[in-house]
Parts: C-alpha cells; structure tokens; sequence
C-alpha cells in the first residue's frame, strides 16, 4: 500500500503515510476501521418462520385461527396445512380438549372440502364435544363423498342415537351391521336401539349376539342385564350382572 500523500511512491509506514511524511508530532489520524457487519435483527415473524413447522406438528398446541397466520409465514400448500391442523385436532381429541379439536378439524374441511377423511375427523370431533347435531352433518357429508366409507354409517347411527332420533339411528346401524356383521360394537348399538323403540326381542338378540362375539366386555353382559331387569326378568338378569362382574374383578398377581 502506498503513502497517500500525492506524487509519493514510497510504501505505508504508519497511519497510511511513509517514513518521510510521518510526523510523530502531529496529531493522529484515526486508523480507518474496517465497517461493522450489520446485524440484521430478526422480526416476530422472522422468528416464527424459523421455529419450522416440524415443531407444530410435534406439539400439537396451535390450532384455529393461529395456524393460518402461521401457514403464511411458511407458504405452505393447502395439503400440508391441512395435514397440520388434522395432527392438531387428532391431538386435541386425545387429550379431551374438544374446543382446540373442532377449531382444527373445521379449518382443515375448510382448506379440503372434498376430503372425507376430514369430513369425518370433524364429525368425530363434534361428536365428543356433544354437538351431535354438527356431528350428523359431517357424517352424512361423508357418505355423500364415498358412501364406501368404513366406519361411516355406524358413526351417524350412534349421532342419531345420541340426539333421541333413534328410527334414524336404526336405519344407519342396520346398514353398519351389514357391511360389518361381526362388530360388536355395532351389535351393542343396535340392541340399545331397539330397546329404545319398544322392541325387546330384537333388543336381547344383538346384546346377546355382541356377547357372543365379545365374550370380554363386560359392558355387553350390563346391558343385556339391564334390558333383562326391566322386563322383569329377574334371573337372567342376574346370570348377566354376575357375568360382568366376574370380568371386571382385578387378576391375582401371578
């Protein structure tokens, strides 16, 4: 590097001057510092970008209408936003917080209206939350999507049970029964369906056929007990009483 003074060619000694020009004397120039990096300084949004949605997804913490904004900052396409919020709600369901579940599954038949799977998420969700009317709409959206669905027809059976509409819930329970004969729940259902419509014989049948086909829930052997106890039926009442009982008793340590 050269001396700044002009038509000089010597080399820099000190503060950008050679050896001739350098006066000790006089005041010191300032040696020039190299600029500061600029730190750029991350904005809230910044930063929630830079979290990444793979945490989302694992704590499961966000739901409704934050996860919008979220989805923003990420750019996320309609699918993976849509897998977010299901993780979320499905999350939510196990942990009984109904409220945070429906908030996710409903944005989620938002961003896929023809998605059945969310359709029927969202059912389960009002379902549990005992909004078993929004419940019936989103199950029978369902089976508008893909009357094939598996599971469909015995889930809208159970929302009409639950809401008092019991010939509506036997019409969606028989058609569970046929397309999956040997589900005990959907047996129980039934016989709890006909008890309610005054039909006692069918009523015993299919609480007896879901012992049968569940011999280890003592729930069954209550029910079937109960319909026994009402008619009157006193002893075999109690041989189903001491049935579930006899299930329910804790197994000695081996």
């Amino acid at each position: 590097m050269r001396c700044i003074v002009k038509g000089c060619e010597k080399e820099v000694f000190k503060n950008r001057l050679c050896e001739d020009h350098y006066d000790p004397e006089a005041p010191q120039a300032k040696e020039e510092k190299a600029p500061a990096k600029r730190i750029r300084k991350h904005t809230p949004k910044d930063q929630l970008a830079m979290l990444g949605y793979g945490a989302l997804v694992i704590s499961g913490k966000i739901a409704g209408g934050l996860v919008h904004g979220y989805n923003k900052v990420l750019s996320l396409t309609r699918e993976e936003r849509a897998e977010i919020l299901t993780h979320i709600g499905l999350s939510s369901l196990k942990k009984g917080q109904s409220a945070k579940s429906v908030a996710a599954f409903e944005d989620a038949v938002q961003l896929e209206p023809g998605n059945p799977e969310a359709h029927f998420a969202l059912g389960q969700a009002y379902a549990a939350a005992e909004r078993f009317d929004k419940a019936c709409e989103s199950f029978t959206t369902v089976l508008q999507l893909n009357p094939e669905y598996d599971g469909a027809h015995a889930a809208l059976g159970d929302a009409w049970y639950c809401r008092g509409e019991f010939t509506s819930a036997l019409k969606y329970l028989k058609e569970a029964a046929k397309r999956a004969p040997d589900n005990d729940v959907v047996c129980h259902q039934l016989g709890l369906t006909h008890e309610k419509l005054g039909a006692f014989e069918d009523a015993a049948r299919f609480l007896q056929k879901a012992c049968d086909l569940n011999p280890r829930n003592a729930q069954h052997y209550y029910c079937l007990g109960f319909l026994y106890e009402a008619k009157g039926m006193k002893d075999e009442a109690l041989q189903n009483f001491k049935k579930a009982m006899e299930l329910e008793k804790p197994k000695a340590a081996g």
